[in-house]
């Protein structure tokens, strides 16, 4: 009995589905994602552009904040609450948690999150720049969480308090 009391307490790290400061950070999200859904094709196939990203720090700068803020997102998709669509039930068990985000897109999330630096290392083996490419083409996998999001995304309620 003490078990089931203990695996189903709360736990005051894990944020809840009207949290909003979680509401701003998915949109930002859904902002970086939508950037990354028009900047990254177009880097990858027109040469002119990627050059201009490699030249310009600030751009460099940008796409690291890019993949910091991504890295940060996997972070706390372990720690926020879900509404299980069969019942219609808040889950806010950490386990619980986890297993539905391994289930649901951890891994496309962590590959695709690769800092721009790997890039810089493998530069000049053309094997290793493909692989490089297609794990920052697992960004554009990031686009497929939006509806998710948006549809999630509600005006969290107001503390009265």
């Amino acid at each position: 009995m003490e078990a089931l009391q203990e695996s189903t307490r709360p736990r005051s790290y894990i944020l809840s589905l009207d949290n909003i400061y979680k509401f701003w950070w998915d949109v930002l999200i859904i902002f970086l994602a939508i950037y990354n859904a028009f900047a990254l094709p177009l880097q990858i196939a027109f040469k002119i552009v990627q050059d201009v990203y490699d030249e310009s720090m600030s751009l460099q700068i940008f796409e690291i904040f890019v993949d910091f803020c991504f890295a940060v997102d996997i972070v706390l998709m372990f720690l926020q609450a879900y509404m299980d669509v069969v019942n219609g039930e808040t889950i806010s068990q950490p386990k619980m948690i986890a297993k539905n985000y391994m289930k649901s897109g951890f891994w496309p999330d962590f590959i695709s999150t690769t800092p721009i630096v790997l890039k810089q290392i493998v530069k000049g083996n053309s094997d290793l720049e493909q692989i490089v490419i297609l794990f920052r083409l697992l960004k554009l996998m990031r686009v497929r969480r939006l509806s998710k999001l948006i549809s999630r995304l509600r005006w969290p309620k107001e503390d009265k308090s």
